[in-house]
């Protein structure tokens, strides 16, 4: 898809407050440009999510104003942060954090073509950043239904973690369960893909398989017990049937906190408080 670049009539106040640069990317949500705040001596860069409302389908249109207001009452180290908000004509430009480092999957996708696993402190400092992340979210009643490596973000010197994509998350109360069959077939849980009314419990078993993911750069295999002519991801009869095990070298206490977030039964899976708790007391070097 060729770039667009917004007009300036449209854009009359983002284009007071800020300088547009490179295209990055087009696509089926719309076009992300880079972008400079003026007047700014250090030049910090931003990214720019520019989206034809109109030109969407209507679930596409109303996940990225979703993602907006969302983005807008979060502030979080650990999750991206949105910065400015423009809206005319039924157009909508997100100016957000720009993630320099590229995302986890292109990380553990390096790693593997290196066959070289990430050091345990890596994985533990990642693990607690992301439960941070994921905690902060919960406390506001927002249930992400996406966690995967392609939206966690690296930045800075030292590759910290950033929490993305808010599309179709959705804020519910505390006893209220969402029903929409929704995600990334090999993230999703197994009371999602069952068509279970499901809670915050859903990003916990996603974060647990990115966990296994990043501790042996192979991925979680789930299918249906009984064959179908077509399954693409939702089913009443599902089972995990292939589960990679964590090497050795990362200790048992990271393995005992990896099957508390993989419990089939989400009543039975740990809670981002849980998870913070048990992570922070991980020793600093991995236990025999």
């Amino acid at each position: 898809m060729a770039a667009r670049r917004p007009t300036t009539i449209q854009l009359d106040r983002l284009t007071a407050a800020y300088e547009l640069g490179e295209y990055v990317a087009s696509g089926g949500c719309g076009t992300v440009m880079m972008c400079t705040r003026r007047g700014d001596p250090e030049g910090k860069k931003y990214i720019l999510k520019y989206m034809n409302l109109d030109e969407l389908t209507t679930n596409k249109a109303n996940g990225a104003q979703r993602e907006a207001q969302l983005m807008k009452d979060l502030n979080h180290p650990n999750i991206v942060t949105l910065h400015d908000v423009f809206e005319c004509d039924n157009k909508l430009h997100l100016v957000m954090e720009h993630c320099d480092k590229g995302d986890l999957r292109d990380r553990i996708s390096e790693k593997k073509i290196k066959k070289r696993l990430f050091n345990y402190s890596l994985i533990r400092r990642w693990m607690l950043q992301l439960t941070k992340g994921v905690k902060a979210l919960h406390d506001e009643g927002i249930v992400h239904r996406d966690i995967k490596p392609e939206n966690i973000f690296l930045t800075g010197h030292t590759d910290d973690i950033r929490i993305g994509d808010l599309g179709i998350s959705r804020r519910i109360e505390k006893d209220q369960r969402a029903k929409t069959r929704i995600g990334t077939p090999r993230y999703v849980s197994p009371e999602l893909m069952k068509g279970i009314p499901y809670s915050f419990e859903t990003d916990i078993w996603a974060l647990g398989v990115m966990m296994i993911e990043m501790c042996t750069l192979q991925k979680v295999t789930v299918k249906p017990r009984k064959k179908t002519k077509r399954f693409c991801c939702f089913t009443t009869e599902v089972t995990v049937v292939d589960i990679p095990e964590i090497p050795k070298q990362y200790g048992t206490k990271l393995v005992a906190i990896a099957k508390t977030m993989l419990k089939e039964d989400p009543s039975d899976r740990i809670t981002a408080s849980q998870l913070l708790h048990e992570l922070t007391n991980l020793p600093l070097t991995p236990d025999e």
